[in-house]
């Protein structure tokens, strides 16, 4: 992430696709396991 950045500017085209490559996982996980995250949140709040 600092090869991103120096002391002046800013790479911000390369942070944002870092950011959103670095996303991917976890968007993919949830996606995959949304049914049983929701059932579980839903099975917490009604005891």
């Amino acid at each position: 992430m600092q090869n991103f950045s120096s002391q002046y500017t800013t790479d911000t085209a390369g942070v944002l696709a870092f950011t959103s490559l670095a996303m991917l996982p976890a968007l993919l996980l949830f996606t995959l396991a949304e049914k049983q995250i929701v059932g579980g949140l839903q099975g917490a709040v009604k005891g």
